[in-house]
């Protein structure tokens, strides 16, 4: 993200915060300010411990509050090892809490400059543990029948943190329960509704402990230099108050997701309205004050206790609406089957097609996962196009609020051509635009090509859905610019990446470490296969063909030039290899920073866009060599066609390289780890592929045919299985190679936990029974996972418990994908664990790996993928803690943010919280049908 951008949304988030810290104030007092209600004090000094090494992300496997152990007393006094310090010795200091709450955490006797001579920017990054007080004051008036009080709290730009009583016989037997921070610093993010540790002192003050990690990350905190200083600064800001809404549903309007009106029509699909519930509620209807303005509930929503949903509506127009505000009405049902009917007046956005000309963006909107409203930016060509042409997709950098944030739209260059396309990636941060924000992409060009054709003065030039898109982007932009863009190339006409880095690892180097010095090197490798999937760089063959137009400041001072380069590098290498001609061009503008409002909209990008526009490029062009790299097929798409299907072994990259020749009529392809590929469509007159060798004839029947080819293991001979549609034609030998059955295809496993979130629908977290001895971790676990999908990629979804899945004898299982947690003494666990569907499983009584028996004990942890037993789409993820403390661990492998490297299984040790991934103890990614995969597994049991 660009560092002038993130320093105006630190103002910003600062200017925000006083505000609402000055609301929260006027809360502490009833309207007649005659008697006070709950209110808090947090101390002006606080505590403060580091630096200490650590790398992006390693924070998920250490302690929040490495290296000390909340459950010991705190000596102040003792000191702690850490190579960034002189003598090596770090000890507590002081800082303090300002008046608009913001704590600002630095270290000027650490010899910075000295650190990234050698390191570079790996060196600043650095975890701290911060420790202050807050009070909590009861009211004058206590009544008797009143809840035990719930406590707000918005941590932006720390990573997590926990409340604790202060030292005393409660506190050694309470494990810390750490609530993700925001520390993107999210748009609209509500604070967290945070349960007391313990009960409060009806009639006297209570003085509770809050500790905070605080985790500085050059990408999103950048780089100091920017601020004329050598030292790396946190600055945390944090917000406490009483939550004071205890007893009714109430309506979040931040939270709204709305579009606009465009001529009187709706230039979207849905209305999305923010629910929050103190109480399980469920939305079960809602009303229209307009009559021609219909809205119709997607699905009845379920609210847990605390928890905010966003309620989709469809839309149905019987008339053109120009009215300023839409009135609805919505109606809960509370658990005790109270009906309760709220008022809601929606804000109205009214355009006019005419507006076009002045290079306008307009909010539209669809529904993702099928439930999930979700808003986009569609800016129309500036004059009327004669024909359609294919759409432009546009990726916004890291922090980039597109709904809010105008300059966007006003740094992407006009088109006469044709729309351009502004997805929000789920969020201004997303995922990098990998996974659930990749497929936002997708999804928002297909649906702007739906909303298209209600309007008469579009619909005949409007781009179909499927059509082949320009991309381009800026800073993670940019670098989402080639992700998308190598994992879809057919989709792609041409590229256009701006500023953009070529993977995490390669942004900050992960060599600062501190799990790297304690861990064995097959299981780092194993674990770090997560991050594959990621690296650009290993995917630039399937781009060789694709004009590139790269953009880069010279002097860029967020994303070093260098990446630019390499890319641009890496793309002539492999058109050097293949022997084909460049159609790769690199723009350095000499003495521009990372943003620059030409840095887009400049003559030369217009006019690359412009030629692909005008002249696409026809499926002759494959006929030169190329080669496709995937490596999770279900993951990637298709070259020139040509699409791996299945590789040998998951876990591992997978390449294809055809050379056609049209004197001999033959293509010559070689492969890497592919088990089975298809052809779609094979231009050109060809009699024979030559795989790996071995010569395999297509007769004149198959020549035009798509083909579906596949790898004998015993022979290692390929053969011709069938055409690939309709799925009746496929050879049944081919079918009988593989032991799948052609009439039940099933993705093959992820190989790894991220891809959980790509869910066809609402992710369901399934907490055990109430009378679980850890029934309250469970619960506040399900609500801190669900509050973090909707803060960082507004993803919907539900908790339910365990027993209301149970009908009879069977089990009524959510169709999409679904958190199962628990321990393995659960019945529902031991239910589905008892199946072997994975070599996870319990075999009688005791949890088996692979068929072997795994030591596991009081404090055996768990996190994997498993089948969903109905839904072969869908997944089942296991979150198991056998105590409090291994939940915790597990609870830090969820996958929230991008980079955190865990593959299809782990089961943890209690070691992660000093020596981070060192501490596992077993790991690595599913073979074929979910099998055993020995190549790319690692445990300590055997």
């Amino acid at each position: 993200m660009s560092l002038i951008l993130f320093h105006l949304a630190l103002l910003l988030s600062s200017l925000r915060l006083v505000l609402v810290m000055a609301q929260g104030q006027t809360n502490l007092r009833s309207v007649d300010g005659q008697s006070r209600q709950w209110s808090i004090t947090l101390s002006t000094d606080w505590d403060v411990l580091g630096p200490f090494p650590i790398h992006a992300r390693e924070q998920q496997f250490l302690s929040p509050s490495y290296p000390i152990n909340l459950s010991q007393p705190i000596n102040f006094q003792d000191t702690w090892p850490s190579s960034y310090a002189d003598n090596v010795i770090v000890r507590w200091s002081k800082t303090q809490l300002s008046e608009d709450g913001i704590i600002t955490v630095a270290f000027p006797e650490v010899r910075w400059k000295s650190l990234r001579a050698t390191e570079g920017w790996a060196a600043l990054q650095h975890h701290a543990v911060l420790r202050g007080t807050m009070t909590l004051i009861p009211p004058d008036v206590i009544d008797p029948k009143a809840t035990i009080p719930k406590v707000l709290v918005q941590l932006e730009q720390g990573s997590y943190f926990t409340i604790l009583p202060m030292d005393g016989p409660e506190r050694g037997a309470l494990t810390p329960e750490w609530y993700a921070g925001n520390i993107y610093n999210m748009e609209r993010a509500l604070p967290r509704v945070v349960d007391l540790p313990t009960t409060p002192d009806p009639t006297n003050p209570t003085q509770y402990e809050i500790f905070i990690s605080g985790d500085y990350e050059i990408r999103l905190f950048g780089d100091p230099h920017v601020m004329n200083t050598e030292i790396p600064t946190q600055v945390i800001s944090l917000f406490v108050q009483v939550d004071s809404n205890q007893t009714v549903v109430q309506h979040e309007s931040s939270q709204d997701v709305l579009c606009d009106f465009v001529d009187g029509l709706a230039f979207g699909e849905t209305i999305g309205i923010g629910m929050r519930s103190p109480t399980w509620s469920t939305v079960t209807r809602v009303a229209s004050q307009h009559p021609d303005v219909e809205l119709i509930l997607k699905q009845s929503t379920r609210i847990a206790p605390s928890q905010l949903r966003i309620v989709p509506l469809e839309i149905s127009q019987h008339g053109v609406f120009h009215g300023s505000s839409l009135d609805i009405v919505i109606t809960a049902t509370h658990g005790s089957g109270q009906e309760v009917q709220i008022p809601i007046s929606l804000p109205i956005t009214q355009r006019s097609s005419a507006e076009a000309s002045n290079h306008v963006a307009f909010k539209a909107t669809y529904l993702y996962g099928s439930t999930m409203p979700t808003a986009f930016l569609a800016i129309p060509p500036v004059t009327r196009p004669q024909k359609s042409s294919p759409p432009i997709l546009v990726l916004h950098g890291a922090g980039v609020d597109i709904i809010t944030q105008s300059f966007w739209p006003e740094a992407l260059p006009p088109n006469n051509l044709s729309w351009t396309v502004s997805p929000s990636g789920r969020t201004s941060w997303g995922l990098d635009w990998h996974g659930p924000s990749a497929q936002d992409a997708w999804n928002c060009v297909d649906a702007l090509a739906s909303i298209l054709e209600q309007y008469s003065q579009w619909k005949d030039v409007a781009f179909k859905a499927g059509t082949p898109a320009v991309i381009i982007g800026h800073s993670n932009g940019g670098q989402g610019t080639w992700y998308v863009g190598l994992r879809h190339p057919d989709r792609v006409l041409g590229l256009v990446p701006a500023a953009g880095y070529i993977k995490s690892q390669g942004y900050v180097p992960l060599t600062m470490s501190r799990s790297a010095h304690f861990i064995d090197p097959l299981l780092r490798a194993i674990l770090e296969t997560s991050l594959t999937p990621d690296d650009n760089d290993l995917f630039l063959t399937n781009i060789v063909n694709k004009p590139v137009l790269v953009v880069h400041g010279g002097d860029d001072n967020n994303v070093p030039v260098w990446h630019g380069r390499e890319h641009f590098s890496i793309v002539e290498s492999w058109n050097r290899i293949l022997g084909i001609a460049p159609d790769i061009t690199m723009k350095e503008d000499k003495g521009q920073l990372h943003f620059y409002p030409t840095v887009l909209n400049n003559s030369q990008v217009q006019g690359f866009i412009n030629g692909l526009l005008e002249a696409p490029r026809s499926r002759a062009e494959w006929l030169q060599p190329f080669t496709l790299t995937v490596f999770r097929p279900e993951e990637s798409g298709s070259l020139h066609s040509w699409k791996i299907q299945e590789v040998k072994v998951p876990g591992r990259l997978a390449r294809l390289t055809a050379i056609p020749s049209r004197v001999t009529h033959v293509i010559e392809v070689r492969t890497t780890n592919v088990r089975m590929f298809t052809i779609s469509h094979l231009a050109g007159a060809f009699s024979t592929l030559r795989i790996d060798g071995d010569d395999v004839i297509l007769n004149l029947a198959v020549q035009r045919q798509p083909l579906q080819l596949q790898r004998d293991d015993s022979s290692l001979k390929w053969k011709v299985c069938g055409r690939v549609a309709p799925r009746e034609s496929f050879s049944l030998d081919c079918f009988k190679l593989l032991g799948t059955d052609p009439l039940n295809l099933t993705p093959s496993p992820p190989t790894r936990i991220q891809y959980f979130l790509s869910s066809n629908g609402p992710i369901t977290f399934v907490q055990p029974s109430s009378n679980h001895d850890q029934a309250k971790n469970f619960n506040t676990l399900a609500l801190r996972l669900a509050h973090d999908l909707h803060i960082y990629h507004r993803l919907d979804s539900e908790i339910i418990r365990d027993h209301e899945l149970i009908s009879g004898a069977d089990v009524d299982w959510p169709k999409g994908n679904t958190v199962l947690m628990g321990t393995l003494s659960d019945p529902l666990i031991k239910h589905v664990l008892s199946q072997g569907k994975t070599p996870l499983a319990i075999q009688g009584n005791r949890l088996s790996l692979n068929g072997h028996t795994v030591r596991s004990g009081p404090h055996t942890g768990l996190v994997f993928l498993h089948p969903h037993p109905t839904s072969p789409d869908a997944l089942i993820m296991f979150v198991i803690g056998e105590s409090p403390k291994a939940l915790e661990w597990a609870a830090r492998l969820f996958p929230i943010r991008t980079g955190i490297t865990v593959p299809s299984w782990v089961i943890l040790g209690p070691g992660m919280d000093e020596i981070g991934a060192a501490g596992i103890s077993a790991a690595g990614v599913w073979g074929h049908a979910w099998s055993w995969n020995n190549a790319l597994s690692w445990s300590e049991f055997f």
